[in-house]
């Protein structure tokens, strides 16, 4: 129930000026039956949340200023957000925490590293030419996407789980690339694999299997994040272009789709069920989706919600921002759901 990697990707694209668009910090939402935490920033810059444990405590990266290029780590706990770049250098970036507070993230050369009480551990690339992690479990179990050999100089990317030191290499559905993106406490990793086709489909890897989960009759699928009770959550594109969500459980996928939407999309579920997206059937809207019931937690149309995870204590982080012309900022909240919250803007 951690890490979201298309979420990265676009979180930290959106940090830095892009055809002179950027993203435009709003102030902090009204709310109704919750409590909201502003995460602040490093000085007058971005911070953009990657990871977050049951604790409460926040990972990710941050710039101080509107001309800074640097990346900094960040650790907020206790309602500080600490520059850690200190302890893991400039141009490091924390990816996930556990509930141990153990922090796996990236440095400057793309090397993987472990921060675990005030401590780093160089873990090298895990053993592959090279390793991105996106998910790190309890038991401090990595996955992630891997460059590997495939003999004759060629090489594929290929999800991975890393344990013990050592990493698995956990193949594809055919094609030539895989991508894990998220790790349940036991040891169940999902994400997406091509093809033979090229079209990429949802997996679910356990007991030392990749599996098909399926696309519910779209074009591709792909798989986000995973409780301990096995219940997977992801994405699907139609052949009409409409994406829809889906939850599987129990060898079923079901449609998480809202009348009226062009896209409904998920992006974590907690050990309670509880699953968080976003969904434009009435404007772009925040939703949760808890017994079988959808809330819609508040929008406005032309803002961006890049959500990220919802903890077990019902802790939402998400990052909130409008593209028009200008400079970048963007902060980051930290939103605490009660019986029958809503918010607006």
């Amino acid at each position: 129930m951690k890490k979201k990697t298309f979420l990265i990707v676009l979180a930290i694209s959106l940090m830095f000026t892009i055809n002179g668009a950027y993203a435009e910090v709003l102030q902090g939402p009204v709310w109704e039956n919750t409590q909201v935490t502003n995460l602040g920033t490093i000085g007058d810059g971005s911070t953009i949340f990657l990871g977050m444990n049951d604790l409460g405590q926040i990972v990710g990266v941050a710039t101080i200023d509107s001309t800074d290029i640097m990346f900094h780590p960040f650790l907020w706990e206790n309602g500080q957000l600490r520059d850690m770049s200190d302890v893991a250098g400039e141009f490091s970036m924390f990816l996930d925490i556990n509930n141990n507070g153990q922090i796996v993230g990236t440095d400057r050369n793309s090397r993987v590293f472990l921060l675990e009480n005030g401590q780093m551990t160089d873990l090298g690339n895990l053993g592959a030419l090279s390793a991105s992690p996106y998910a790190m479990n309890d038991n401090g179990q990595i996955a992630g996407a891997a460059k590997v050999s495939m003999g004759e100089g060629k090489t594929e990317y290929h999800a991975f789980l890393w344990e013990n030191g050592q990493i698995r290499d956990l193949g594809t559905l055919g094609g030539n690339y895989s991508h894990a993106s998220d790790i349940n406490n036991k040891g169940q990793v999902v994400g997406y694999s091509y093809m033979p086709d090229g079209q990429s489909h949802a997996f679910l890897w356990e007991n030392g299997k990749m599996n098909d989960l399926g696309t519910l009759g779209g074009l591709s699928s792909s798989a986000i994040a995973i409780n301990d009770k096995g219940q997977v959550i992801g994405n699907v594109k139609m052949p009409d272009g409409k994406y829809i969500a889906f939850l599987w459980e129990n060898d079923q996928m079901t449609a998480l789709d809202i009348p009226g939407s062009s896209y409904t999309r998920v992006s974590d579920i907690n050990n309670l069920g509880q699953i968080i997206g976003t969904s434009n059937y009435n404007g772009d809207r925040v939703v949760l989706w808890e017994n079988g019931n959808m809330r819609d937690l508040g929008g406005a149309s032309g803002e961006y919600d890049i959500l990220g995870q919802i903890n077990d204590q019902g802790q939402i982080t998400y990052d909130i921002m409008k593209i028009r012309t200008g400079n970048t900022t963007e902060n980051s909240f930290l939103i605490k759901l009660l019986p029958e919250g809503l918010f607006e803007y």
